[in-house]
């Protein structure tokens, strides 16, 4: 569950800098279309997440994403 705004940066394990997500809606949710700040499709694996969600704070989070394509 997210709070309305809120700023996502994603990194791969490397600290390679792979997307930006935002959100500024009443939604709990956030997606996110699995592609690269280039438009590519990005590999399965471990990466790093850096919530920033202003007046609540800052979060850092592992993500593991199984792509079966």
């Amino acid at each position: 569950n997210l709070p309305g705004k809120v700023t996502l940066r994603i990194y791969n394990l490397a600290g390679v800098f792979v997307t930006k997500l935002e959100k500024d809606n009443a939604s709990a949710w956030l997606d996110w279309d699995l592609k690269n700040v280039n438009g590519k499709n990005v590999a399965s694996g471990i990466y790093i997440a850096h919530l920033d969600m202003p007046h609540i704070g800052k979060k850092v989070i592992k993500l593991a994403l199984v792509n079966d394509k």
